[in-house]
């Protein structure tokens, strides 16, 4: 039948393609979180673009959106 030089071989092998999948997989999982964090990002930065100054130009959040901003955190 199999000796036990090819059967522990067969485990090494199997055990190798094991960590060789879980590599794979981690690096499968952070790149969809990399991917989910830039759509995160894109998502505020649209949303902080509507309360820019009007006719101001670059990104960034207005003195008054952000003055409530830091009232409504204050108190709570």
């Amino acid at each position: 039948m199999f000796d036990r030089a090819e059967v522990s071989n067969f485990h090494l092998d199997l055990y190798s393609f094991t960590l060789f999948l879980n590599d794979i997989f981690e690096t499968v999982k952070a790149t969809l979180v990399w991917f989910e964090i830039r759509v995160v990002a894109v998502e505020y930065k649209v949303l902080f673009k509507e309360h820019i100054y009007p006719g101001w130009e670059g990104d960034g959040i207005s003195a008054l959106y952000l003055s409530q901003l830091c009232q409504s955190t204050s108190s709570v």
